[in-house]
């Protein structure tokens, strides 16, 4: 089986570390070094859900690992989507729209180029310039986003997973 998550952010693996007794997994991360443009930013936390973070000020993210095994990303990226729904209606960043064609002029309009469309399994269809990619999102919606680089990182360590998923207001656009 492959990873939907992992064709949309750019991918770290994380071996489990040997400690006294067996592996450990870790339950929190951080990235290091970052600025604060790549706000506004959405992070998986331990509960198999995600919610909006900063930067410190010291240039650190701070995220969560949830229980996940490969078969489970589907419903994490479902989860994605609707957090992305609720964040933007929240915080009125004018991320979602009624259509596919919406949401391609949607992201050009935030200076992004559209490189990616997540869409539900039962799709057809084809746009060009496009790498299309069925998904287990509910009928009648999509994900559009740019290219792995602008989107954040997936990070995985055996049956756990971390989202930093970053810009989010204008690198995710929903349908």
């Amino acid at each position: 089986m492959f990873s939907v998550l992992a064709q949309l952010f750019v991918v770290e693996r994380h071996r489990p570390r040997a400690g006294k007794v067996g592996f450990s997994i870790p339950t929190l991360g951080e990235t290091l070094g970052v600025d604060s443009s790549i706000e506004p930013l959405l992070v998986t936390n331990m509960r198999g859900t995600f919610v909006r973070t900063h930067v410190s000020k010291d240039g650190c993210v701070r995220y969560g690992f949830s229980e996940c095994t490969l078969d489970q990303e589907p419903n994490l990226l479902c989860e994605f989507y609707r957090t992305i729904i609720r964040e933007g209606e929240k915080e009125g960043w004018g991320n979602k729209v009624d259509s596919i064609p919406q949401a391609l002029e949607k992201m050009i309009g935030f200076g992004v180029t559209p490189k990616r469309l997540v869409v539900p399994l039962n799709f057809s269809g084809a746009y060009e310039g496009l790498e299309v990619i069925k998904s287990a999102l509910p009928e009648g919606s999509a994900l559009v986003l740019s290219q792995s680089e602008n989107a954040g990182n997936y990070i995985r360590t055996g049956d756990n997973v971390a989202i930093v998923a970053q810009r989010v207001s204008a690198q995710f656009v929903v349908v």
